[in-house]
């Protein structure tokens, strides 16, 4: 059997981004903080910025995060 691929936005990319548990930890800060940097959010996990970045990546792809530009920094 083989799954198809989850196309950007699709309930089968949201079900993808939120079956990782980092993911949903990094859902968890944002909902709690509010709009906040990848290195904000890795800050509060013991993951690193780089993970949190692509983590963050496969989460806007799946349209569960927004993201939005203050001066130099990138909040979701």
């Amino acid at each position: 059997m083989t799954v198809p691929d989850p196309a950007p936005g699709g309930i089968a990319a949201v079900f993808v981004a939120m079956a990782d548990p980092s993911r949903r930890q990094v859902i968890g800060v944002l909902a709690s903080r509010g709009p906040s940097s990848a290195t904000a959010v890795a800050q509060e996990l013991a993951i690193s910025r780089q993970a949190i970045a692509k983590h963050l990546a496969t989460l806007t792809e799946a349209g569960l995060v927004e993201s939005a530009r203050h001066g130099r920094e990138v909040r979701f």
